[in-house]
């Protein structure tokens, strides 16, 4: 067990591109980008990262059959000592951040913390709250960014979130009714009949003929999947903080 699999673990690509789109927030709110905000950029890295590394843990099984190269099932980081007690600092580490920022920056921290690690464990594989919880998250992003500047900051970020929140919810639901007919017809799991494998539902895998590797992780279909797509072919999407900021790495 290295550096190199607690690294792994929690995407920093993904993680660090999810800390600078909350600047976007901050810009809204017509609040200037200062050298203070780095904590608002280091608080996202943090708990986007802790989202990855609860989101490895819970797929450790399925991970174990289709990507044995993931830190868990490679024994690069421990399941219990490692993953969980790693993002529980991470996690903690981000709210720490946030609270030094705002009140309110603290509370969407506290409860995207929460709904991520509810979104892991549970709520992945529950039809339309899975939904909902992944579309708040990508719309929350600015909201938090907008929370920088105070309420009004967070306020006038409400018609950014919504218009991440609204489509992104329809799609989802859309995605999802689309694909359960082929399912069927190909054999393959859904949300309607598929008890075997309750992780890999709402968000299983779309076709992986357009390749990629990993899961991705909130943002990605909102902002980047016109440029950017790729599936993981264990039949998951990832934890869900950074999706609409980017795809899988």
């Amino acid at each position: 067990m290295g550096l190199h699999g607690y690294l792994q673990i929690i995407r920093p690509v993904n993680a660090l591109v999810a800390g600078i789109a909350v600047l976007l927030g901050v810009l809204v709110a017509g609040a200037e980008v200062t050298p203070g905000m780095s904590l608002l950029v280091l608080s996202v890295f943090c708990i986007t990262g802790a989202g990855n590394a609860v989101n490895d843990y819970y797929d450790r099984d399925i991970d174990a059959i289709n990507r044995p190269d993931r830190p868990i099932p490679s024994g690069a980081v421990s399941m219990r000592g490692g993953a969980a007690v790693y993002s529980a600092v991470l996690f903690l580490t981000g709210i720490a951040c946030a609270a030094l920022i705002h009140p309110a920056c603290f509370g969407i921290a506290c409860i995207n913390s929460v709904l991520l690690v509810a979104y892991a464990a549970r709520l992945k594989g529950v039809p339309l709250a899975g939904n909902l919880v992944v579309s708040y998250l990508a719309g929350s992003i600015f909201l938090f960014g907008g929370a920088a500047a105070g309420l009004n900051g967070l306020l006038v970020n409400l018609p950014l979130a919504g218009i991440v929140f609204l489509p992104m919810t329809a799609r989802e639901v859309l995605k999802d009714a689309e694909d359960i007919e082929g399912d069927r017809e190909g054999g393959g799991p859904h949300p309607a009949d598929d008890h075997r494998c309750p992780q890999l539902l709402p968000y299983r895998s779309r076709p992986c003929s357009r390749g990629g590797s990993g899961a991705q992780s909130v943002t990605h279909h909102a902002l980047v999947e016109p440029l950017v797509s790729g599936h993981d072919c264990s039949g998951r999407r990832g934890h869900p903080f950074c999706r609409g900021i980017l795809g899988q790495m």
